[in-house]
């Protein structure tokens, strides 16, 4: 394969906001600690589980969720945070556990059915992940619907049925466009077997700024595409660039790499 595939960072990124949105009143201000419940409790470390997450701390959002779990929470929505939580360490079959368990208890929890589709792919069980992604992506009030639709684009991608894939990432990219990052690379992939470079600049260029910033298979792989399109100055500029974004990381290393062999 010409690219690499995203990284788990990504894609903990991108689904921790899950937690909070499945969460009711996430953004609420809490009542003061003498005035709580234990339930009331649980949820506050629920919702601050989330924030963990989202600031990429998965050990504190353990921490937090454990916590919820003992003063007697267990819903869906908290084995859900678990799943997420377990992928950021890299706990793959753990994480996997919690998301079957989240569906188990809420099968029309959307978030849920994303989270656990996403992971029998990347168990490569991709029959078996499909319909989870299915329902996800066909819920009408699944706000972050792009997710389960560039999954089922990124299967589609891997088992050679282009037309498919570009009918998924489309999909995903329109109902997300500033922040489809994953939907952009794989379009842009699929751009590039099509010898259409053009569209694939643009769509590694949107899978590498804004929220996607931090995205550093899309940054290397537009560098890829200006080098193996022969524009190598712009390849030149890219790979200094991701040298400064991403110092000491293999992302550094490939950059160096490259700027060696370059004309």
């Amino acid at each position: 394969m010409f690219l690499a595939s995203p990284s788990r960072r990504i894609f903990a990124f991108v689904l921790a906001g899950c937690l909070c949105a499945a969460l009711p009143g996430c953004a609420s201000a809490p009542k003061s600690k003498a005035d709580q419940t234990p339930a009331e409790r649980a949820q506050l470390f629920l919702q601050m589980g989330s924030t963990a997450l989202l600031e990429g701390d998965p050990t504190g959002a353990l921490e937090n969720l454990f916590e919820a779990r003992r003063l007697g929470l267990d819903s869906a929505e908290l084995r859900h945070g678990l799943a997420l939580a377990y992928h950021a360490k890299g706990e793959a079959q753990a994480a996997l556990d919690e998301a079957r368990r989240a569906v188990a208890m809420k099968p029309g929890l959307s978030e849920a059915n994303s989270t656990l589709g996403k992971l029998l792919m990347d168990h490569g069980r991709n029959d078996e992940a499909l319909p989870y992604l299915r329902k996800a992506a066909k819920d009408p009030l699944y706000r972050e619907s792009f997710k389960p639709l560039t999954s089922i684009g990124i299967i589609h991608y891997r088992k050679g049925e282009l037309s498919q894939s570009r009918l998924h990432l489309d999909r995903a990219i329109q109902s997300a466009r500033t922040s489809a990052c994953v939907a952009y690379y794989y379009r842009g992939h699929l751009n590039l077997r099509e010898s259409r470079p053009t569209d694939a600049i643009h769509d590694y260029e949107m899978a590498s700024k804004n929220v996607c910033a931090g995205f550093g298979d899309a940054h290397v792989a537009l560098a890829l595409a200006y080098e193996k399109l022969r524009e190598n100055e712009k390849a030149r500029k890219k790979f200094l660039e991701i040298q400064q974004l991403f110092p000491s990381t293999p992302y550094s290393a490939q950059a160096i790499a490259h700027l060696q062999n370059l004309p």
